[in-house]
């Protein structure tokens, strides 16, 4: 995995050449502070979901698909809130498990990294 300053710089290459107009390159400080928070946020969690991982003694082949799936939830975590959030990331880990991945090491993933439990149970409104 690439640590957060090199996928910013790479970033930051990518956005400094010549094929940028001049609204670009106006805009190009906030869009590379923007996505270096993003960057180290997600290096922070897919570091948290490797170190879970290695304990738990996961196939290296695999980790793409549980660090996508904590990259999932971390969105959603940013997009919505409450019992929706907790509804959308119980789908999440619905999905993922289907796809072959362990519901108990993506349940430890979702509780103890990204700070969600399970939804209430029952109807909701």
């Amino acid at each position: 995995m690439k640590d957060a300053q090199l996928r910013i710089n790479k970033y930051e290459k990518k956005l400094s050449g010549p094929h940028l107009g001049a609204v670009f390159k106006n805009y190009l400080p906030y869009m590379v502070q923007n996505y270096a928070e993003w960057a180290n946020l997600v290096c922070e969690v897919e570091n948290a979901i490797k170190s879970i991982l290695d304990t738990r003694g996961v196939f290296v082949a695999v980790y793409p698909m549980y660090l996508s799936f904590g990259r999932e939830i971390l969105r959603l975590k940013r997009q919505f809130g409450g019992v929706t959030l907790l509804q959308r990331a119980e789908l999440s880990k619905a999905k993922w498990s289907d796809y072959g991945l362990d519901p108990d090491i993506l349940e430890i993933i979702k509780n103890e990294i990204l700070g969600l439990s399970s939804p209430p149970s029952g109807g909701g409104t």
